[in-house]
C-alpha cells in the first residue's frame, strides 16, 4: 500500500468512525490492524491520525468547558430575572398576574430542617445516642502499607484486591524531527 492509498484508506476509516460516533467495530479494527502491520510508515501515519484525534478531543473538552460556563451564567441570569419578576408581582400586582400566555404568582414554601454538624462539635457526645450513625471504612493507605509489609495473602480478598497493571501507549513528540504539519 503506497502513501496515496494509505491516505484514501485513512480517510475512509475516519469517515466510518465519524459515522459510528467513534465506535470501533470488528471490521474497522481489522482494517486498522492491516494498516498498522504493513510497515513503519503506516505506524507513523497512524500516529499522525492519533495526534489529530488528540487535538479534536482537546477542542471538544474546551467546548464542553465553554458551554458549561455559559450554562452556569444562564442559570444565574434566570435566578436574577425570577427574583425581579417576583418583586414586581408582590409590589404591583398583589402577588399574582395573568397575561395572554402566562399566569404567574408568588408562592411561599414550607421550611425544613438542615442537618449538619458544627465544626467544633463532638459527635460522640450527642444526646440521645440513638441519633448517631456509625460507619466503618478502610484506610486505603494503611491497607497498602500492611500489604507491603505482610504480602498479598495476608488479607482476605474481600478486604483488599490487588489490581494488575495494564499496558498503554505513550507518545512524545520528537523535537528534532520538525513540526507535525510536516509529517
Amino acid at each position: 500500500m503506497n502513501l496515496y492509498e494509505l491516505t484514501i484508506e485513512g480517510h475512509e476509516i475516519e469517515r466510518l468512525l465519524l459515522a459510528n460516533d467513534g465506535e470501533l467495530t470488528p471490521e474497522l479494527e481489522a482494517r486498522f490492524d492491516a494498516i498498522l502491520t504493513a510497515g513503519k510508515d503506516k505506524v507513523h501515519a497512524a500516529l499522525c491520525v492519533r495526534k489529530n484525534l488528540e487535538a479534536e478531543l482537546e477542542a471538544c473538552r474546551a467546548e464542553v468547558k465553554l458551554l458549561t460556563e455559559r450554562a452556569s451564567s444562564k442559570e444565574k441570569e434566570l435566578v436574577r430575572l425570577e427574583a425581579r419578576i417576583l418583586h414586581a408581582l408582590d409590589a404591583a400586582y398583589g402577588g399574582r398576574i395573568k397575561t395572554v400566555a402566562f399566569t404567574a404568582w408568588g408562592q411561599d414554601y414550607q421550611g425544613g430542617v438542615n442537618v449538619a454538624m458544627a465544626a467544633d462539635a463532638d459527635i460522640t457526645k450527642l444526646i440521645p445516642p440513638g441519633l448517631v450513625k456509625t460507619t466503618h471504612e478502610l484506610k486505603k493507605t494503611e491497607v497498602e502499607k500492611f500489604l507491603d509489609e505482610n504480602g498479598e495473602d495476608s488479607l482476605p480478598e474481600v478486604v483488599a484486591k490487588v489490581c494488575p497493571g495494564k499496558r498503554g501507549l505513550r507518545v512524545q513528540r520528537d523535537e528534532n524531527r520538525g513540526e507535525w504539519a510536516d509529517l
